[in-house]
């Protein structure tokens, strides 16, 4: 996966053609080093996309069920835990240092779920 968020540095301007700036490098760093600390096999592979303002989010979904973790800054990761059939929904910021945090999100994501 870090091979596939590398790859977002090769995005040029308005790679959106709506005007997106490239895919800030400093973050990419910071995402690459992130993965790479988290334990092998800890879930399926996320979807890797790219957002508008120059960052990118990794997305797991399965049903009604949804994780997503915002590589906002080099510093910090917005995430989105939502399940619909039970109504449940959180968002927040964390370092994205605090792997601990992120294997919690990921656990989450992937208790009940099969791969």
């Amino acid at each position: 996966m870090a091979e596939e968020i590398e790859a977002l540095g090769s995005l040029k301007r308005n790679w959106d053609s709506y005007g997106a700036p490239p895919i800030d490098q400093k973050i990419i760093a910071a995402a690459v080093k992130f993965i790479r600390s988290l334990p092998d096999n800890i879930a399926y592979r996320p979807r890797v996309v790219p957002m508008s303002p120059g960052n990118f989010q990794l997305e797991w979904h399965h049903g009604r069920k949804v994780l997503e973790l915002e590589f906002e800054t080099p510093a910090t990761i917005r995430f989105l835990q939502w399940k619909g059939d039970q109504h449940f929904s959180e968002e927040d910021t964390f370092p994205v240092q605090d792997i601990d945090r992120a294997i919690d999100l990921i656990q989450w994501f992937m208790s009940g779920t099969c791969l």
